[in-house]
Order: C-alpha cells, then structure tokens, then sequence
C-alpha cells in the first residue's frame, strides 16, 4: 500500500473546493482532480464590481492552485470543466451538522487591516551586530494582524474574507497566491495602486522563544472607506478589524454594529485612531503594551476602565504565556495558557483572534471562545512561522482540531 498513491477528486471549484485542493497538495503521495463547470474562479464577492462595470470577478485556476511554491515534492492538481447537468447530483456542503441532521454552511468572518509580506528566518540565537547568520530555515509568506487572523479562521473551518490593500506591486501576487492556498479569499480596496506592499523582516531566536520585527506600517498607504464595502456584511457572523487603516476600520464597523454583528479589535499598542474606533467595538482583545495617553504600560486596571468607558462590553488583556486577564459584562475573569514547548511566537496573538473570532461566529461566549483560542494558539507556537500548524492540526492535544461544538 505505501508505494500506491491516492486519488482524490473535488467536486466543485468553489471557495471549499480550492481551500480543500490546496490543503491536500501539503500531503504527498495525492494526486487531486478539481471537477468544476466552468473553466474560471468565480469570485462571487466580487459581483457586485462586475455589475458596475468597475472589475471582474473570474479568475483563473492556475493563479489559485498554488503550484510550485515549495521545495519539497507536490501533487499535481488538475482542473477539469464539464456540463454542469451531468454533475448536478453532486453537492459539496461544509461545515457542521445542525441538531435535525442537516449540515451547516461554514460561518463567514470579514476581516480588514494591513497585508505585508514577511520574510522570517530562524537560528539558533539572536545575531551579534555587524555578523553574519546561516539561518536554519525561512519562512516566506502573507503576513498583518488581520491577515494571520484569517488564515486561522480558514485553518479551522470558518470561510474569511480579508479586506486589505495588496496592489498592483509584484510582492502582491505573492500575498495573493499565499492566501488563496490556505483558503482566504481578498477583496483588494487598491487594486490599481502600484505601491509596495510592506516588508517585514523577522528573526526568530529558537534558543529564547523569541522574535524580533523589523517593518513598515500600512501610514504610506491610503485607504479610505467605501459604502459600497457594507455590501461584504451580508451573512457575516463575526468583523474583526487590526486598525491599521482607521477609515477602512471604522467604517466598516460602525455598520456591523448597525447590524448587530460581533466587531472585535485587535489592539496591539494604542494608537490615536483607536478613540474615534472603540465605539464600534463589541470585543477588545489587547496585548499588555496596549497603552492610553495618561496610562503605564502594565496597569491593567486603568486599561480595563478605560474600555469599558469607551464603550467595549468585552475585554482581554493578553501577555505571552502569562494569563489571559479581562472583564465582561460584570464578570472579572482570567485564563491560564496551556504549556506547549515554543519554538516560534511569530504571529501567535493573530492566530488567537483569529480563532476567537471561529469560536464566536459558532455562538461561544467571550470566555468560552478565549478558552479554545488560548489553546489553538498554544499549539501554533510549536511550529517556524505562521503556516505549518496549520497542516498540523490533527496534533492538537485533547482530540485534534476543537470543533464549533467544543
């Protein structure tokens, strides 16, 4: 059976069906057939561009399967189109499975902030000045609060779409094959911009756990906010936004709560914007550098009553390894961080909200969707970058991936 290879075929080249196609290219020894009527993507977020004569909503197969961006070997995976009448009886359905027996479509996550492109290396110890490092390895790929967080929303089964200013620039069709690959579909607010897309260097001292960032914010790039963007809200369970792009972030979630659905921050460090933001703000997940004017870095208290005077019902105060310490409602709360044996904390923080974020669209409280993500999270730091847990979550200790249900 070992020299025998497997072959897979998906009905539908869907969103799920490109995610899944791409997914099963991490394995070797697969040989995938994506069976499809037509011969391009639609983008079916994008029709609204088609219908205004502004953009097109096709794209084509070869620019979404991902081929080739690996050293290592992979499948091939073919696209065959046929007449949709002879395979009507197929239907691809994910998601969960409702009480009645039913399955459940997967919960749609919008995610807007800054799209950069990290190049990460890992060594043995954080490098002396003026040296030279052999690194151990590297890691190459799409990188942003918002845009990590997204990735992890695909990873466990929710479907994202990711607002973002990726551009016309050649670095942005490496963030756009990247996203496609692992299921995270772009709706790009400056396509026809011919800027650069940031670069962020990153190294990662295996030895301390540690990593150190050398990169541009998204300040050189302009992005406003569009009405016509609250069309993306329809069906959306849960908006997460990373504030680099005030406008974009604030619009977008004044309108989702308008419509009663979940925003969550992801604050880092405060930044002035995040005053006129906060009121839009259901969720505030925030690292222990998250600062105010008038507050010491470490005063939890103060951070706390201070969300909460500006209006954020529930609120988290993150610290690495330490507890997770917040309030919602009236209910103090902390969590403890399950112990994992870290190699890389790159993006770790991203990949917590972004499971927050997959655990609130299924209907978990605050607390409860902070739990599961804590251990999500945990997990991704045992792995170089901001990837390889992704194909690695059947690791998971306690059973794997946690459901929805969990």
């Amino acid at each position: 059976m070992s020299g025998r290879r497997a072959h897979v075929v998906v009905i539908g080249g869907g969103y799920a069906g490109i995610a899944a196609a791409n997914r099963l290219r991490r394995r070797a020894g697969i040989d995938i057939t994506v069976v499809n009527p037509r011969p391009e993507f639609v983008e079916r977020i994008q029709l609204h561009q088609l219908a205004a004569g502004t953009g097109s909503a096709t794209a084509a197969y070869d620019s979404l399967l991902g081929a080739g961006r690996s050293t290592r070997s992979r499948p091939q995976t073919d696209v065959e189109t046929c007449d949709s009448a002879r395979y009507r009886w197929y239907e691809r359905q994910d998601g969960g499975m409702n009480q009645d027996g039913t399955r459940e479509s997967p919960k749609t996550g919008l995610f807007a902030g800054i799209s950069t492109v990290d190049i990460a290396y890992l060594v043995d110890g954080y490098p002396a000045e003026d040296t030279k490092t052999q690194a151990r390895d590297q890691f190459i790929g799409a990188g942003g609060p918002a845009t990590n967080a997204a990735v992890a929303y695909a990873a466990l089964g929710g479907a994202p779409v990711l607002v973002t200013a990726v551009g016309a620039h050649r670095l942005g069709g490496l963030i756009r094959n990247d996203l496609s690959a692992h299921g995270v579909r772009v709706v790009d607010v400056r396509a026809d911009s011919d800027h650069q897309p940031p670069v962020s260097s990153i190294v990662v001292a295996e030895s301390a756990a540690t990593r150190t960032i050398v990169s541009l914010d998204g300040a050189r790039i302009a992005v406003e906010y569009d009405h016509r963007l609250a069309g993306l809200l329809a069906d959306v369970n849960v908006v997460l936004v990373d504030g680099h792009y005030p406008a974009l972030a604030a619009g977008l979630c004044e309108r989702a709560r308008s419509l009663g659905i979940p925003t969550v921050l992801d604050a880092g460090r405060f930044k002035d914007p995040h005053t006129a933001l906060l009121p839009h703000i259901r969720s505030a997940i925030c690292s222990a550098a998250f600062a105010p004017p008038g507050i010491r870095p470490g005063d939890t208290a103060a951070v706390l009553a201070y969300l909460r005077t500006a209006g954020v019902e529930n609120i988290a105060i993150t610290n690495g390894g330490t507890p997770i310490i917040g309030l919602t409602g009236d209910r103090e709360f902390r969590i403890d961080i399950p112990e994992t044996q870290a190699v890389d904390t790159l993006g770790a923080g991203d990949i917590l909200h972004g499971a927050f974020c997959y655990y609130t669209a299924a209907g978990h409280d605050f607390v409860r969707a902070l739990t599961l993500a804590s251990k999500v999270a945990s997990f991704s730091c045992r792995f170089f970058g901001t990837r390889e847990w992704c194909a690695r979550l059947s690791e998971l200790p306690a059973g794997g991936t946690p459901g929805p249900e969990a």
